[in-house]
């Protein structure tokens, strides 16, 4: 969907409008397919495992599937592709900082880390039994889970759950955290308790 279609851009951001264009369209079949056809890739490259850092949760105007679907979907390609995956649902509730979800990221969304904490829960449920697939969690970043929900998500999952975050992503983030918080990324993550021995700062 996006390979060979966004080298031209030379930014960041103009790089995620694509992206976002392209996951707007996705479906879990779609999903599926795509999906199957990367982890099948990364197989023949010598792959064996892939940690999926997964947000497109719900259908493209923002609501819910019934039974998980865009996860399923992923589980289902790793199988059919026969690598390990770690699927790293993402907890996805803010456009910024003080800012609300765009159209665009309304499909990523929950409304609060209880709702998404209610969510990986059953979704741990629903994978159970798929020998190849882990489910682990993620903050997308700290400019899109409010300081509040920060400590909410990681005290609310269990604690051998591995826990991931973008962290720094580019120089704007660091100064909007300052601006919004008076603290680095870093540093706001120790003072939400979310820094551990179980965090990958990507």
């Amino acid at each position: 969907a996006l390979r060979g279609r966004t080298h031209e851009s030379g930014s960041f951001w103009t790089w995620r409008d694509l992206m976002y264009r392209a996951a707007g369209r996705l479906t879990p079949d779609s999903y599926r397919e795509f999906a199957t056809a990367v982890f099948s890739e990364m197989v023949l490259a010598g792959w064996t495992t892939v940690g999926e850092f997964h947000y497109v949760h719900h259908q493209s105007d923002g609501t819910p599937y019934s039974d998980h679907g865009m996860e399923l979907a992923l589980a289902d390609a790793a199988e059919a592709a026969g690598i390990r995956l770690v699927l790293l649902d993402t907890c996805y509730l803010a456009g910024g900082f003080d800012q609300p979800l765009s159209p665009e990221q309304v499909r990523f969304g929950d409304t609060s880390g209880e709702e998404w904490l209610t969510r990986w829960h059953s979704l741990r449920e629903a994978l159970s039994g798929r020998a190849l697939v882990t489910l682990g969690a993620a903050l997308h970043s700290v400019r899109a889970v409010p300081r509040a929900e920060l400590g909410t998500v990681a005290r609310g999952l269990p604690a051998d759950v591995p826990l991931h975050i973008h962290l720094s992503e580019q120089p704007a983030e660091n100064a909007a955290c300052l601006a919004a918080h008076g603290l680095t990324p870093t540093e706001l993550l120790d003072a939400e308790g979310v820094l551990s021995p179980r965090l990958s700062a990507v």
